[in-house]
């Protein structure tokens, strides 16, 4: 008599892969499988409330809890782009690899910067950039790291001797340790001191890009603390400036007194903002500086 195996027969190869897991899929939610299942569903449930509770455990010991840290912590237990390490590829534009990674986007797990999603930044930063990525190494500085994703796409799209640093005031964000191109600091921007600590006085950037606190009296105290770190041929850029300031000529007193000194030219360019409504892109040109005048700004004079 023909003993029956118990060993199943390997899936036909011709068989298309869809089809098998959804065969597989439907004998799982019967009997026991079923309850196994479920059984899943609920451990993922319980990781996902453990997660949750560490990351608040552990940011009220280290100070105020906020709505902002208490997501970032949970965003990098589930995505942890820690691990980021620049790729050999190359690119011709900060879209191509916005492109290459999903089209980026706040809630990407590859790339999360809303840089081309809730703004259109990228058009402007294709022109305004690509000099410095045809000198060679750059130096670039950030204000406002968050999930990281900005600095990832700066990474990828510049040279690999190029240094990507980032700033932001919360300890949680990605520190990216697996890069030695890549370097996050954690300190107020619009302290002088925690500035000059920081960053020194001989250190000088190419680009600097504030996309950190929006508000007005931010964004003048940070330029204030960083500028002098600017190199002669660089470019200084502000992102979302106040959607409170939407019209142009409301912002110019301010531009005119904050940025137009020792030579230098301002641009504005108009974006839509986030939640909708009007933004401003606002570049800062000093007298040498690679970054080309848009044809599509206001400049300030």
């Amino acid at each position: 008599m023909k003993k029956r195996s118990n060993i199943k027969p390997a899936r036909d190869l011709e068989q298309p892969l869809e089809a098998h897991v959804r065969q597989n899929a439907k004998a799982s939610l019967g009997g026991r499988s079923k309850a196994a299942g479920l059984q899943r569903v609920s451990q993922g449930c319980y990781v996902c409330t453990a997660v949750v509770v560490f990351c608040t455990v552990v940011l009220w010991l280290r100070g105020p809890i906020s709505l902002d840290r208490g997501i970032q912590c949970v965003f990098k237990a589930y995505y942890p782009i820690d691990n980021f390490v620049k790729s050999r590829r190359t690119y011709e534009s900060l879209t191509e690899v916005i492109a290459d990674n999903s089209g980026g986007g706040w809630s990407s797990a590859t790339m999360p910067t809303d840089k081309a999603t809730s703004h259109d930044y990228l058009k402007v930063y294709d022109i305004l950039l690509a000099p410095y990525q045809k000198k060679g190494a750059v130096s670039l500085l950030e204000i406002g790291v968050k999930k990281g994703g900005s600095m990832q796409l700066f990474r990828e799209y510049f040279s690999h001797d190029s240094r990507i640093y980032g700033v932001d005031i919360d300890p949680t964000v990605t520190s990216f340790p697996r890069d030695i191109g890549m370097k996050t600091l954690v300190f107020n921007s619009r302290d002088q001191i925690a500035a000059r600590n920081s960053l020194g006085t001989a250190t000088h950037f190419d680009i600097i890009i504030d996309d950190g606190c929006h508000l007005l009296s931010c964004i003048f105290k940070t330029y204030d603390n960083l500028a002098h770190l600017l190199t002669s041929t660089g470019v200084y850029i502000i992102e979302d400036w106040p959607p409170y300031y939407k019209e142009f000529e409301k912002t110019n007193p301010y531009i005119r007194a904050e940025f137009t000194s020792n030579g230098y030219r301002v641009c504005m360019v108009k974006d839509r903002a986030a939640g909708g409504g009007i933004e401003y892109l606002v570049i800062v040109y000093p007298p040498n500086s690679l970054a080309p005048m848009l044809s599509h700004c206001d400049e300030v004079t």
